[in-house]
């Protein structure tokens, strides 16, 4: 590019980004990206760069550049050139969830195996059904299930089907009597808080017992069968207990 012409320009911001235009016009896209940067214009920096690349053929850096910026549309097309296609189609998806298009980006998580981004995208979404589905599927495949089964039963808890949050933990229990430990959080808290509603008495064992299975007869409607069921008891160990009321 003739040296004169930058003189004329001068050295304001307006004037790198004159000398930036010109550059692309003369396809430098390396000098063009170097003014987009001083004059403060990220953006056409980086396209410029990634236009350096390309014509370079350096697809994998210009994927690479691309993807570090969430331009999930341009790193897919730029892997697919540098023929790396499971990180052209794991781009695929994010350019997807980008457009609110969940299905379509869970579809291509799940065809390359991206288990951990399907979790995070419904997540964040608040679908939890979904995730809790997600964890019940991978419990089917992973040796290491107790984690799974516990994040099973929180995410049951979160879409509101306390019964499946109930049954995933009664897996992790031992000798078949469900522990504060082995229930989802809230569900602890609500059914074996030791301070009374009425202030500062403590509660004794009987008593916390006794809530706890009011608060299983309630969620079944009181159906006492499924009650019992729930808890892993003797329907008639149940009816013992319920004497006691």
């Amino acid at each position: 590019m003739p040296e004169k012409i930058f003189k004329e320009i001068g050295k304001s911001k307006s004037a790198f980004r004159c000398r930036a235009k010109l550059h692309e016009k003369y396809l430098e896209w390396q000098e063009a990206a170097e003014y987009w940067k001083i004059s403060g214009k990220q953006k056409n920096e980086i396209n410029a760069l990634l236009k350096y690349h390309e014509s370079n053929s350096e697809f994998e850096l210009a994927a690479i550049l691309a993807e570090r910026h969430h331009y999930w549309e341009n790193a897919s097309d730029y892997y697919k050139q540098a023929e790396l296609l499971e990180k052209s189609k794991f781009c695929e998806g994010k350019n997807y969830e980008m457009l609110e298009l969940y299905n379509e980006a869970d579809q291509i998580y799940s065809q390359i195996g991206k288990w951990s981004d399907r979790i995070e995208m419904w997540t964040k979404l608040g679908k939890y059904e979904t995730v809790a589905q997600l964890y019940e599927d991978r419990i089917k495949m992973d040796s290491d299930e107790d984690e799974y089964y516990r994040k099973a039963a929180e995410a049951w808890e979160l879409s509101g089907q306390l019964e499946n949050a109930i049954e995933r933990a009664l897996i992790l229990c031992e000798n078949n009597t469900i522990m504060p430990g082995d229930l989802p959080r809230s569900v602890f808290q609500e059914a074996y808080d030791p301070i009374s509603e009425g202030g500062d008495e403590i509660l004794t064992l009987e008593e916390i017992e006794n809530k706890y299975i009011k608060k299983i007869l309630k969620f079944t409607g009181n159906n006492k069968l499924k009650t019992a069921k729930l808890l892993r008891i003797d329907p008639k160990t149940l009816y013992r207990k319920l004497k006691r009321f």
